[in-house]
């Protein structure tokens, strides 16, 4: 697989946001983490009300999501990491 140039990931941040914006939730505030995962990108961020998300960048689709806290004032604003894809 090569590696995404900037423009490839200028706009799977923009599809990412797109998403984001027509999800329940209130707004993302984190950055957006382009990672190789199985001969693809996934995108990986976290949202203002405690849900993470992966989102295959190639499609937009929602690969899975957790809602990592469930309190009313969880907000996951910090950068994701990854380790080994």
């Amino acid at each position: 697989m090569s590696k995404p140039n900037d423009r490839t990931l200028i706009d799977d941040y923009r599809r990412a946001s797109e998403l984001a914006d027509e999800a329940p939730s209130p707004a993302v505030r984190a950055a957006v983490l382009a990672v190789p995962v199985s001969g693809r990108h996934v995108l990986l961020f976290g949202d203002m009300t405690g849900w993470f998300y992966a989102l295959q960048a190639e499609t937009g689709a929602l690969l899975w999501k957790v809602h990592v806290e469930q309190h009313d004032s969880t907000r996951l604003t910090a950068a994701a990491a990854a380790h080994d894809g």
